[in-house]
């Protein structure tokens, strides 16, 4: 659903505005950025997520790309654990944007038998104490199940929607902070 921006809602008062502000007296104001923001253009409008320009769309991840959750290969075959093709677990991931290696890899079979990701999928850790983590891997790569990948539509941006995903992430985390349960993020 399309929460209500722009002119209208402007003018209905919905973007409050402090009566006889200018922008360049909101500029000039203590208020935090977001609120200057929010008062002084008719092109942003306030949504449950902060403020977001009027022409965007709030939606689901399911909507920008199919989200995929990861598999380990059988471990009882030992040939799938002895090739060079990446499966990524949460240790693999780290403060940069990009996975480029693995600290385990797994054989040509070991891909036969699993969800495949192609290059570009956005990695999500979302079980365990480091639940929230995101990269993205330029090549193909398989994960475990710890980890779910969104694989973006072609129409869409995939570092637009890591950092997307990523500052979600970021802000919803600090609720879980000093819980002694692990969380979990459901697909």
């Amino acid at each position: 659903m399309r929460e209500k921006c722009g002119e209208a809602a402007w003018r209905s008062g919905k973007m409050p505005i402090q009566k006889g502000a200018t922008k360049r007296h909101l500029a000039a104001s203590d208020e935090p950025r977001t609120k200057r923001l929010e008062a002084a253009s008719p092109q942003h409008c306030h949504t449950r997520l902060g403020i977001l320009p009027s022409t965007w769309r709030i939606t689901s991840i399911g909507a920008v790309g199919a989200v995929v959750t990861g598999n380990t290969p059988s471990t009882s075959e030992k040939e799938y654990f002895s090739g060079d093709r990446l499966f990524i677990t949460p240790s693999d991931f780290h403060s940069g944007i990009y996975i480029s290696t693995s600290g385990r890899t797994v054989s040509d079979e070991a891909y036969k038998v699993s969800r495949v990701n192609p290059p570009n999928s956005i990695y999500v850790v979302c079980i365990g104490a480091t639940v929230g983590k995101v990269n993205i891997c330029k090549e193909c790569g398989i994960c475990n199940q710890q980890i779910n990948a969104i694989v973006p539509n072609s129409n869409n941006n995939t570092l637009f929607l890591y950092y997307c995903v990523d500052y979600f992430f970021n802000r919803s985390k600090k609720k879980y902070i000093g819980q002694q349960t692990l969380p979990i993020v459901s697909k």
